[in-house]
């Protein structure tokens, strides 16, 4: 930081250094200056380093550097002992006087930190500054004294916060043990103590402190937490509370160990002033949810931003000024959470760092809306005393956001991104405590297993344990089976703490489903079982039961007889006597009745006196002892009070007296007395007493009661009394009378009683003798009818027990296998959990290992019951359920089947990787009944039908995604449901839905191999549907035989229906025979129905057991009668999978199955038929086999044709068996020898390179090659006669390898000796083992293209440069007669509407479209795919075609791949082509247009000639030209027309103005590099003479087929034309036969890494961790031996001084040298010591560090050190050179001047020629421009030049491309072949006066730097020219080779 530009300059820097100089800056919007005056300006950094870059002393200037120095250990302890010991002042003596030690230990953990724990690139955030003292003080000044009063106390909690501030932040449990090893000694040193006893209490572990526990004070205090348990309650207390919040989701957490501590860690910091968090762990460990469970509990409320889909950072910005509304004005405490997934752009994370930084966003607030902040504020800063300026008012803004605001970053530690935000943005490290989750430990795993498994039971708790252990293994086992398939398949995968949750909360729902089930169905067959074996123990006994019946019967009616008798004599006395106690009955009643009528009287008049009697009662209840003791109290009482008591002692009988009255009062019992008094015994003497008082008119309760309420109670009770005694003397008679009366009836109803019992007496014994007489009847009529009964209940049992007996046999059998299923429930649900959980990314063969592999051993090992083979498939798919699917579109192959049941039966929503479309067909179909909605993410109503799906409960398709998921979903991904009053809602965007339980979400994605990230593996099911081969082979068999045997194809169908209607009758009747008999009540005998139902069903199973048995024979047949077209099937396959796997190499070749299926479908109905069997399976796999090289090649680009056929060929050989893999794997690898000691030794390294020695040595150990290195050893003349073939693919083997060798092998053989001719050996190959036409690609008709598609599949055209399709589209409309009808529209910005409005019309109207270049409007071609999805709905007319054009563009939607056709367009390839399409560009008219006709037609074909020589010499790259040129048709027919024009015009052909208009003026145009104009010139010079018109077939090239044809027809050109060779040898073009083997190697490469891509990776095994520590080693070891080898920089003073003597020239530029050398040798050692101090810590891994580590690791110079000089060599070879290019320069420094010079030594090659030049110049006192060189061939060894020359200098080490050289006539000359390159001798540059040089018998050979012959802008490649002799040829000759020197090569 500041990032750099490309150019090496800080452009923020730049523009203030531009305002120091000049006082301005230039307003760009208005185009005027602006000045700033009155500014200074304060700059602050950090030392340059690490992530922070150098920058130039321009810049530095600019301000006057002031160095701040870090503190110093005194400083420091002086600090924080004064904050320290104020805090501890008040405590006791022992926790005082820990101030000063605690402090100074301490600095000394954070010095020891600072000095230990360094920013390695994988702990990039170790950095540690004095924050992270200060905090752990901090937290140690949060004791409180009535809670820490001793030493231990506090150190304890010192230890926590070091852990907390320090420790939180590892990852690696090594770095832990360390810091807690340091805590250790500085306890033991400084404190007398030691970790152990310190913690003894807490298992020497560090406990958690937290200040929430006691939520009952009101200061609570921050105290270690001693029991865990009660924490676990009190959070999961939090945690329910929290789900009750308004708002509130509820949060999916499990509170175990780890969890507990992260909770209060993160508590802790919110809890602290200023306290912010970064935590840092993966999608799904948690990390969002335990912030918001601390936030809860620390009362801050939670604020997080909402992404959408047009979420941009003026969005961002209103969300942060409502978080500072919140935290700032309203000053509520407030946690903003923020994650990896809401950072839509980097600028996000910048505001957040202002915030954890400074509390302030620049700019957050316009002017405006800020003054309106602030008037919101102004009353709080003034209760503050904050002030009332602006700038108050603002510094108090931000002060209380800092105050109240905390922030939560949760941060992925995955990639390299996370380091690249701690290097750019420092506050994420500075200003925050760092919470790392790490994986969680096998302990935790085990843990978290064990408290979710503590309420289950599985038999034993050693089971329990041993499955909470295969939990464990399981997480682990997919974790390292991802990274094997990541190295394999390039396929990432995550496993995250989310998806390990979800398998052990599966098993527990799994188990309890499966326990059920299982229970279930053994319950009905076991009570089916119960029921027969009662029914034959009922049939054992009924034979006893018949005789027993017979004898009672009998005897029964015997004794019905005698009781008649009596019965009849008793019932006649009865009757008399019942007459007699009805007479006296009748007479009592009458009695009863006057009694009763007297009592009511004396009832009524008693009632009248009862209410008076109540009230004085109540009265009287209502006193209470205060009231009696009131009335005793009276020494002399009120009157009234005494009148009153006076009447109550009257009443009692006693004296009326106030004594009297307060001894009555007095007695405990005197208001029981006054209740219980006996009133119906009053006499009239007593009434007429008590008449004295109630006569006294003063003598009422209301005149008493104003006197004392006591009183007025007693008062009422006297007149109560008074009244009932008159009332009970008036009744007192009547009351006599009843008395009598009642006596009376009393008697006579007693009578009337003793009757009554003797008549009953006498009734019940004649009842029971009848009921004696009816139960016998009856009982003899019951056994009677069971008597008859019996004899076919037996017949009954008999049949229903022999009936059942094979229904119990096979209940018998089948409760054995549910008993055995429930047995194995326990270890077959952990794999269907684990299943479910995990499998879902991976391809079958990784599921198998999975499960086969690993967890089925493990879990026999662990003893954990479990099926012996277990299937996922059939334990949780219900075989029914599988057959609706299979009939709805999903294959029925076992991969497919677990995949419909994962997708189904999971937990979270799936997401389907579906390239072929096989999901989404089957879910449409699944779906289609329950109202589907197909959605889109681009479509713009997206989230509206979103939120109806979910409200109605409708499932919905998301369609077509890509890598990311629209954050809109996440909510619902998540299924982060709110409740609210019984509503379950679920956020969408801003709006809350209701959600109903009945929705149902698939996603779908076409990329065939997508990185999800950890938060969309964590919520949503990644289910992987690619095809597999074995399913796409049986659905493709089921195509052959429906076609070729349709009456197979229908019998078989037939009995798949008949078999599932059997199966389907045969449970229904099981469940039917197990129905009755379960719901059977008492006996079955009894029950015919049953009986007849049971026999029935009986029945009808054993004939649908017999039709099943019949099927399944016939079944048999009808598999091997299909079986026999198998090998179509296989054929078809493997082909579509050669073509699924082109997609790897180029983004374009996407082939959809359902447009393969319907080209399989051609190729059955249109292959030859025949009624031999095996001649019809060949000739449709013959047919089919061209149909899909045809259908692929035209939608391929020329360079891949030939690898498809390859792909195609090796793949089909491969199934046949026809390949060893090991000879396969080792042509697409080569050799590689990584230990050359242990190699033999290269037996002719004059031929065989070292590169090729690797390869046949790896070859020799292969088994067919066995003996190769000695055959090259013993016949190695034959051999390099072979090796020297121009066709060594064609030619013959040396000795017996001819006979040995198969096709394959010699394919090997080339490509380890030839790579050169590669191609042209794999095209033999295809060639012999397929056919000749699968190398000859059929070329592109648009016609038969356009046969071949329909109205509803787009055609596309996949563009290359320089090449338009319109004018071919626009002819075959014309052919079409619609050329009217033809509509294009060239998209770009605002062509959309167009192109869309344009496709409507021509979709009603028939018309074609064509939209090209959609590669430019990439954003809209969502909206096309669309579009051409519903074409299909739209039902457009036949004629109706899309056209489309693009190049190669990963963003072109897949979809649209698939459904169109595919054409490459590409200029013609060689020289044939090119002729051919310039000629039928040419029409009869303009042929015959010129004058001079036979001399037109003659030069017109050599300028043809040169323009496609033009055209393919661009192949031969730097030796065809410099700079690869665009010629096109247009410089052709210009060319053309000059042509014509001059050959009419002039009767002499004027050769030089023809030559300079067309190769300098036309063509030479494009040309930019003087040397490729020369190319030009030179062809041209050869094409253009005389003889060209005067020779017959005057030849083009040195080779027999191109010459110019004599005059003629237009025809008889193009007829000659179509005889030159399809492919061009470089002969043609004037090149050597060498000059191509560069390039066929390149092309080789390419072919070959092509192949390899599409085959399956292998890499080695490990963890990415083991994989980054390996790569830290490697370019350690690489940056040691670079600083060992590369000597230190020249002392270039030292130098200078001593040549200051000779000042000339070349001293000059050895100093300029030197200059330049010690930059690159001082900028190589500083950063390879930088990338030393970087890989151990020492220094922040800058950007510039990243890309040299990277390069050192890929054996590359890093960019940085090519500065000074170009170089193409790798690392080593580079590093050799540059230790050589010192050397020189040391030897010149220390000695004299070199006798020869290497000139490619030097920096500046031109700066040495120019001073040797000025040299002899001085020397002679010449001017230096008169000056040339002089070039002389020194045929001396090196050694062998004793002395440097008089003038000029001997010049070595350049090389020579393009050419041969003679060494003995020192010219050029023909190379050998396979010479590429030639080591030049000595030349003598020899500098000499300028003088007309002839040019004849010389070739100016350029002279270049390095291989790039262009160089660069900076530096130009070309270094001059240098004479040489051309030998035997001319100089044009060489000039067409491209022959140069070269300073330096590639190697």
């Amino acid at each position: 930081m500041p990032q750099k530009s490309n150019f090496g300059f800080i452009p923020p820097l730049e523009l203030l250094k531009f305002w120091v100089d000049n006082g301005f800056w230039y307003d760009r919007a208005r185009c005027e200056v602006k000045y700033v005056k009155d500014m200074q300006l304060l700059g602050a950094m950090a030392p340059p380093g690490g992530g922070r870059n150098q920058f130039s002393q321009r810049i530095s200037a600019c301000f006057s550097m002031i160095n701040m120095t870090q503190p110093n250990d005194v400083q420091l302890r002086r600090i924080f002992s004064t904050l320290l010991n104020s805090k501890l002042a008040d405590f006791g003596d022992e926790v005082r006087l820990l101030g000063d030690p605690m402090v100074a230990a301490s600095i000394e953990v954070y010095r020891a930190v600072c000095r230990e724990l360094l920013p390695t690139p994988s702990k990039s955030h170790y950095l540690f500054n004095t924050r992270d003292l200060a905090k752990v003080v901090l937290g140690v000044m949060q004791a409180s004294k009535s809670f820490y009063d001793n030493r231990e106390d506090l150190l304890q909690l010192w230890a926590h916060e070091t852990f907390r501030v320090i420790g939180d932040r590892m990852w690696d449990p090594a770095d832990v043990a360390w810091l807690r090893k340091q805590l250790d000694d500085r306890l033991s040193s400084t404190f007398s103590t030691s970790f152990a006893s310190l913690f003894e209490e807490f298992a020497e572990q560090v406990p958690l402190y937290v200040n929430f526990l006691r939520s009952n004070m009101e200061n609570p205090p921050y105290e270690p937490v001693r029991d865990m348990t009660a924490l676990k309650d009190m959070l999961t207390e939090k945690l329910e509370d929290y789900a009750l919040e308004p708002g509130a989701s509820a949060l999916d957490l499990v509170l175990f160990r780890d969890a507990l501590h992260h909770v209060c860690r993160i508590h802790r910091i919110l809890s602290q002033p200023r306290g912010n968090a970064l935590l840092v762990g993966v999608g799904g460990s948690g990390r969002k949810s335990l912030a918001r469970l601390a936030a809860y509990v620390a009362e801050l409320k939670v604020l997080s931003i909402e992404i959408t889909k047009t979420y941009r950072l003026t969005e961002f910005r209103e969300d942060l000024k409502g978080l500072y509304r919140q935290a700032g004005v309203a000053g509520r405490p407030t946690m903003f959470l923020f994650d990896e997934t809401q950072i839509k752009y980097e600028t996000f994370l910048e505001d957040v760092h202002n915030i954890l930084t400074t509390g302030e966003v620049p700019n957050l607030f316009p002017k405006d809306e800020l003054s309106g902040v602030l008037d919101e504020l102004r009353g709080s800063a003034k209760a503050a005393g904050a002030g009332e300026t602006p700038e108050q008012l603002t510094a108090f803004l931000f002060e209380r956001v800092r105050t109240n605001l905390h922030v939560v970053l949760c941060l992925s530690p995955v990639g390299e991104t996370f380091r690249e935000r701690c290097r750019m943005f420092p506050g994420l490290v500075n200003c925050t405590t760092i919470d790392w989750f790490t994986e969680w430990p096998t302990d935790a795993l085990y843990e978290v297993a064990t408290r979710q498994m503590a309420s289950e039971t599985l038999g034993t708790e050693e089971i329990k344990q041993a499955v909470c252990k295969m939990f464990v293994t399981a997480h682990q086992s997919v974790e390292a089976t991802s990274h094997s398939m990541h190295l394999s398949l390039k396929r990432r995968n995550y496993v995250t703490p989310t998806n390990y949750l979800e398998t052990v909360r599966n098993y527990k729902a799994l188990l309890a489903e499966k326990r059920s089930e299982l229970l279930s169905k053994c319950n009905k067959l076991k009570g089916g079982m119960t029921k027969l074996d009662e029914t034959r123990v009922q049939v054992t006994d009924m034979k006893k039961v018949v005789q027993e019946k017979q004898v009672v019967v009998a005897q029964a009616k015997s004794n019905c007889e005698e009781l008649l008798v009596q019965v009849v004599q008793d019932k006649r006395v009865a009757d008399e006597q019942e007459k007699q106690v009805n007479t006296e009955a009748i007479k009592i009643a009458k009695e009863t009745e006057e009694a009763n009528t007297i009592a009511n009287q004396v009832s009524a008049e008693l009632d009248k006196a009862l209410p008076a009697l109540q009230e004085a009662e109540a009265a009287l209840n209502v006193l209470t002892k205060k009231d009696i003791s009131e009335l005793k109290a009276y020494s002399k009482p009120p009157a009234l009070v005494e009148m009153t008591l006076s009447g109550v002692m009257t009443v009692l009988k006693r004296p009326a007296t106030w004594e009297e009255s307060k001894k009555q009062l007095s007695d405990a019992n005197f208001m029981m007395k006054l209740l219980n008094y006996d009133k119906d015994n009053m006499d009239d003497a007593l009434l007429k007493k008590i008449n004295k008082f109630t006569t006294n008119p003063e003598f009422t309760p209301e005149s008493v009661g104003k006197v004392s309420l006591a009183a007025k109670g007693m008062c009422m009770w006297v007149g109560a009394m008074e009244v009932y005694g008159y009332v009970a003397k008036d009744v007192g008679p009547k009351r006599a009378r009843l008395r009598a009366a009642q006596e009376n009836l009393a008697r006579k109803q007693a009578a009337l009683a003793s009757a009554q019992e003797q008549l009953a007496i006498v009734l019940a014994k004649v009842k029971a003798l009848r009921d004696k007489y009816d139960e016998s009847m009856h009982c003899n009529k019951t056994l009677e009818e069971e008597l008859n009964d019996l004899t076919g209940k037996l017949q009954r049992a008999e049949k229903l027990v022999t009936g059942l007996a094979g229904e119990r046999t096979r209940w018998e059998s089948s409760v054995g296998g549910y008993q055995a299923s429930l047995a194995a429930l326990p270890g077959d649900t952990l794999l269907a959990a684990a299943f479910l959980s995990y499998a879902g990314p991976f391809p079958s063969e990784y599921r198998d290992e999975l499960v086969k592999g690993i967890w089925l051993p493990q879990v026999k090992l662990l003893n954990i019951p479990a099926s012996e083979n277990f299937d996922f498939c059939s334990f949780l798919a219900d075989p029914s359920n599988v057959r609706d699917w299979n009939i709805q579109g999903l294959p029925a192959d076992s991969f497919s089947t677990e995949n419909g049941v994962m997708v189904t039966r999971g937990r979270r929503w799936p997401l389907m990787i579906d390239p072929q479309g096989q999901a989404v067909r089957w879910i449409k179909s699944m779906e289609a009944q329950c109202g589907l909605k197909v959605l889109s993410l681009s479509a713009s109503d997206m989230v509206r039908q979103l939120e109806s799906a979910v409200q109605f409960g409708q499932p919905v398709l998301l369609s077509d995604i890509m890598e990311e998921i629209d954050p809109v979903l996440e909510p619902l991904l998540a299924k982060a449901f709110i409740r609210r009053n019984n509503q379950l809602l679920v956020k969408i965007g801003d709006k809350e839905v209701d959600f109903n339980p009945e929705f149902k979400l698939y996603i779908t994605t076409k990329l065939a191999n997508p990185h999800y990230t950890p938060e969309v593996s964590t919520k949503a099911m990644i289910v992987n549907f690619a095809v597999k081969e074995s399913g796409l082979e049986a659905q493709l068999l089921n195509t052959v035989v429906k076609n070729e045997r349709p009456d197979l194809d229908k019998q078989k169908n037939d009995l798949v229906v008949k078999v599932a209607a059997g199966k389907r009758t045969q449970v229904e009747l099981e469940d039917t025979i197990l129905q009755l008999l379960a719901t059977a009540r008492g006996s079955m005998l009894d029950n015919i129905e049953l009986i007849n139902t049971l026999d029935q069903s009986k029945t009808t199973w054993e004939e649908v057991n017999e039709s099943l048995r019949v099927a399944e024979e016939t079944t048999k047949q009808l598999q091997a009668a299909a079986g026999q077209y198998r090998p179509c099937s296989v054929r078809a396959a493997i082909l579509y999978f050669v073509l699924n796997d082109l997609a790897g190499v180029d983004p374009m070749y996407q082939f959809s199955l359902d447009a393969y299926n319907g080209l399989f479908l051609m190729s059955i109905n249109n292959s030859p038929k025949s009624e031999v069997l095996a001649d019809r399976i060949k000739s449709l796999n013959d047919y089919h086999t061209y149909a899909v090289y045809k259908y692929a090649a035209r939608g391929l680009f020329k360079r891949h044709k030939l690898l498809l056929s390859l792909q195609m060929c090796v793949r089909i050989l491969q199934a046949a068996g026809q390949v060893n893999a090991e000879e396969w794997q080792f042509l697409l690898r080569g050799g590689t020898v990584l230990d050359r000691s242990q190699q033999p030794a290269n037996p002719c390294p004059s031929w065989i390179s070292e590169e090729a020695w690797d390869s046949l040595a790896t070859l020799d150990q292969l088994p067919a090659f066995k003996g190769l290195a000695n055959s090259l050893e013993s016949v190695a003349g034959d051999w390099e006669l072979w090796f020297r073939q121009p066709e060594p693919e064609s030619s013959e083997l040396p000795r017996e390898w001819e006979a040995k060798c198969n096709e394959l092998q010699r394919l090997l053989l080339v490509r380890s000796l030839r790579p050169d001719r590669v191609i042209f050996a794999a095209t033999t190959y295809v060639a012999n083992a397929l056919g000749k036409k699968f190398i000859e690609p059929p070329v592109l008709d648009l016609g038969e293209t356009h046969a071949d598609s329909t109205a509803l599949s787009p055609l596309i055209f996949v563009l290359s440069p320089g090449v338009d399709p319109t004018d071919a589209l626009r002819k075959l409309a014309a052919e079409k007669g619609i050329d009217n009808k033809l509509n294009t529209v060239a998209l770009g910005q605002g062509q959309a509407p167009i192109a869309q409005r344009m496709i409507e019309q021509s979709i009603r109207n028939g018309d074609w479209v064509f939209l090209a270049n959609c590669h430019l409007m990439t954003s809209w071609l969502p909206t096309l795919d669309k579009i051409i999805e519903g074409l299909e709905a739209a039902k457009p007319h036949e004629r109706f075609r899309l056209w489309l054009s693009s190049s190669p563009s990963p963003e072109f939607p897949i979809s649209i791949l698939q459904r169109g056709l595919k054409m490459t367009t590409e200029p013609p390839k060689g020289l044939r082509a090119n002729l051919l399409r310039l000629y039928n560009g040419i029409t009869d008219e303009a042929f015959k247009c010129c004058k001079n006709t036979d001399k037109y037609q003659k030069l017109l074909f050599a300028l043809a000639y040169f323009h496609s020589v033009l055209l393919e010499r661009r192949k031969f790259r730097t030796l065809g030209f410099n700079i690869p040129y665009d010629f096109n048709d247009t410089d052709f027919s210009v060319s053309d027309d000059l042509l014509r024009s001059y050959l009419d015009n002039y009767v002499v052909t004027p050769w030089g103005a023809l030559k300079y208009l067309v190769a300098e003026a036309n063509y030479g145009g494009r040309v930019t590099d003087e040397l490729d104009r020369r190319v030009l010139s030179s062809y041209l010079s050869r094409f253009y003479c005389e003889e060209a018109l005067d020779v017959v077939n005057f030849k083009l090239s040195p080779l027999p087929h191109y010459f110019i044809p004599e005059p003629g027809t237009l025809n008889s050109f193009r007829d000659y034309i179509v005889t030159l060779p399809a492919t061009d040898r470089p002969e043609a073009f004037g090149q050597h036969s060498n000059a191509e083997i560069s390039y066929l190697i390149e092309d080789s490469k390419a072919v070959l890494g092509g192949l390899l891509s599409l085959g399956p990776k292998t890499g080695s095994s490990g963890g990415d961790g083991g994989a980054g520590s390996r790569r830290e080693e490697l370019v350690e070891a690489i940056a040691t031996d670079l600083l060992d080898q590369v000597p230190a920089p020249f002392n270039l003073e030292a130098v200078m001084r001593a040549k200051q003597d000779d000042p000339s020239a070349l001293h000059v530029v050895l100093f300029q040298e030197i200059e330049r050398y010690n930059s690159l040798l001082v900028g190589l050692r500083r950063s390879c010591a930088e990338l030393l101090k970087g890989i151990k810590g020492l220094v922040v891994m800058s950007v510039d560090l990243d890309q040299i580590f990277e390069a050192l690791y890929n054996a590359k110079v890093p960019s940085a050190w090519l500065k000074t000089y170009p170089s193409l060599k790798p690392l080593g070879p580079w590093t050799r050179d540059l230790l050589a290019r010192i050397e020189q320069l040391a030897r010149w420094a220390e000695g004299t001047y070199p006798r020869l010079y290497w000139l490619g030594g030097f920096t500046y090659p031109t700066g040495f020629l120019t001073a040797v030049l000025q040299t002899t110049a001085r020397r002679n006192a010449i001017p230096i421009d008169t000056l040339a060189f002089e070039y002389g061939v020194v045929n001396l060894e090196e050694r062998e030049t004793t002395a440097a020359p008089k003038e000029g200098v001997y010049v070595k080490g350049m090389f020579l491309e393009g050419g041969g050289w003679d060494f003995e006539s020192g010219c050029l000359c023909e190379p050998q072949p396979m010479e590429l390159i030639v080591v030049m001798p000595i030349i003598h540059f020899r500098p000499v006066e300028n003088k007309k040089k002839s040019s004849r018998g010389v070739y100016n050979c350029p002279l270049y730097l390095y291989p790039v012959r262009t160089g660069t802008r900076e530096r130009p490649s070309l270094m001059g020219t240098v004479d040489l002799k051309p030998g035997a040829a001319e100089s044009d000759h060489w000039v067409m080779r491209g022959t140069a020197l070269l300073l330096s090569l590639a190697t």
